[in-house]
């Protein structure tokens, strides 16, 4: 068995759940606390993150989570 899809299968067990942001994220770099373990990040949107913000993944490249505001996944859950 590959690693790499090790990984993707983890990744897709966080897509839509909420992190804390622990070193600022931009659209390029950036990292995320997701249940304890910290994560390589990045915008989505291209907004900026500063740490103890929250945010929530919205997918995962590689082994990067892509992360957007968490306010803007709680609008699709009506």
């Amino acid at each position: 068995g590959g690693g790499a899809d090790e990984a993707a299968d983890r990744g897709h067990a966080l897509v839509g759940q909420p992190a804390q942001v622990t070193e600022m994220v931009t659209v390029a770099a950036g990292r995320v606390n997701i249940g304890g373990e910290v994560w390589s990040a990045r915008s989505e949107s291209g907004e900026v993150f500063a740490p103890g913000e929250h945010v929530s993944v919205c997918r995962i490249d590689g082994a990067t989570a892509v992360v957007t505001r968490a306010a803007a996944l709680e609008d699709q859950s009506r």
